[in-house]
Formats: structure tokens, C-alpha cells, sequence
């Protein structure tokens, strides 16, 4: 289970999706865009409600930088490339 340095709303978030890779994911994500941001968002009522897939999916509109979407953000927030893998791939990995 995911512990944090800080406990708060967002540790007992994390700890409600099922999986450590799933968790892993989240706050690979929250630590990028902002853990109340994150919090906040579609991608964590998904997951309040139970509906892991499509939190995952969610989680990957934070691929934007001023407005535009910047393509490295796209690759980190989706499949990776050939050299790490991405948080969607990390997080549906962990639902199966």
C-alpha cells in the first residue's frame, strides 16, 4: 500500500485504486500536475467510484503545456516510447 511522507486526501486516494502499479501511476501523476489538482479531477472520481479503466484513461489529459499538447507530455501521460514505459501503460498493467 502506497504510504506518504505527507499524509493527507491524496494518500487515501491513492490507497483505493487496486493495484501498486495503479497507484504508482497516480502519483507518478500528482507529483507533475499537482496532487490537489489531480485530486480534484474526472480521473479521481473514477476512481472513488470504482471505475479503474477509465481513471487511467482519464489521468492521460494531462498532456499540456501552455495551452498546447507537447508531445513528450503525450508519450509520459499515454504508452512511453522506446525507452520507459507510460502511466496509462503502468496503470492498466496493474489492472489485469
Amino acid at each position: 500500500m502506497f504510504v506518504a511522507a505527507n499524509p493527507g486526501p491524496l494518500t487515501c486516494f491513492i490507497a483505493l485504486t487496486t493495484s501498486c502499479t495503479a497507484q504508482a501511476s497516480t502519483l507518478d501523476l500528482a507529483n507533475n500536475g499537482g496532487h490537489f489538482r489531480v485530486f480534484k479531477s474526472t480521473g479521481a472520481k473514477y476512481v472513488r467510484f470504482g471505475s479503474y479503466e477509465k481513471a487511467c484513461y482519464a489521468f492521460t489529459t494531462y498532456n499540456r503545456s501552455g495551452g498546447q499538447v507537447l508531445k513528450g507530455l503525450k508519450l509520459r501521460r499515454e504508452y512511453g516510447d522506446t525507452k520507459r514505459i507510460g502511466e496509462l501503460e503502468l496503470c492498466l498493467e496493474g489492472l489485469k
